[in-house]
């Protein structure tokens, strides 16, 4: 949320939120691990990778949804 909010310095991580469609859990934690490595090595620095599922506060979910700065969607 650095990022959006102009406090983001170079010491800064990046926070994702990601969502997979429906997959086998083996599969998607694949995914997640090679998706986490390859944002880290895109950006150059650490890369805090969440899923919806893993954020139980209501209010962090709202706010990280809230502050959404692009949107894919892939078929």
């Amino acid at each position: 949320m650095a990022i959006k909010g102009g406090y983001f310095t170079e010491n800064s991580d990046i926070d994702l939120l990601i969502k997979f469609k429906d997959i086998p859990f083996e599969k998607y934690a694949d995914n997640y691990f090679k998706l986490h490595e390859l944002f880290e090595n895109m950006f150059g620095r650490k890369v805090d990778l969440m899923t919806e599922n893993s954020l139980s506060n209501p209010y962090l979910l709202s706010a990280m949804t809230s502050w959404t700065l692009f949107s894919a969607r892939t078929s």
